[in-house]
């Protein structure tokens, strides 16, 4: 599926190999014996594919078809970072997303709760129940993207040669 995903990038002009190639460190002559099923792409390729690939569209195919047929599911967020709008994105924000995951799982369970105790037909769809507890995972994710950026732009910040601790 990975290959078939590849192809169709290629097909609808959204990459090229030569970029691929480019992008993964490879010689197009790898990227075009991916796309002939002669060879795979390993785990390393398609990672730094999915870090420089500058198309979303193409980065979210490409790892829905990496983890196809396993356990694994993708989702792709597009969450603003700034939770309370001050104009900085920084541990406010992430302390904002935790609490209304917290919040959100409260209201998620009670509801789940009662849902059990309702009779047949004033119960809650279950896509709706998934909802809810979806709207958890966004919240957690958003935090957790929150502590990713911070992290980032303090790497970012530390001067050369000064190491992690």
């Amino acid at each position: 599926m990975l290959i078939e995903t590849l192809q169709r990038l290629i097909d609808n002009r959204t990459t090229t190999a030569a970029e691929i190639a480019e992008l993964t460190g490879v010689a197009p002559s790898t990227v075009y014996r991916w796309l002939k099923n002669q060879s795979e792409p390993g785990f390393n390729a398609v990672r730094i594919l999915l870090r420089h690939l500058p198309d979303e569209i193409a980065q979210e195919a490409i790892v829905t078809a990496f983890v196809a047929g396993s356990q694994w599911q993708v989702s792709r967020l597009m969450t603003e970072l700034d939770l309370n709008r001050d104009g900085k994105i920084d541990h406010d924000d992430a302390l904002d997303a935790c609490i209304e995951s917290v919040h959100a799982a409260g209201e998620a369970l009670a509801r789940v709760r009662g849902n059990a105790t309702e009779s047949a037909d004033k119960r809650l769809p279950n896509l709706e129940l998934v909802d809810l507890l979806h709207q958890v995972v966004r919240h957690c994710t958003t935090a957790q993207q929150i502590l990713m950026h911070l992290s980032e732009r303090r790497k970012k910040a530390r001067p050369v040669g000064e190491d992690d601790e």
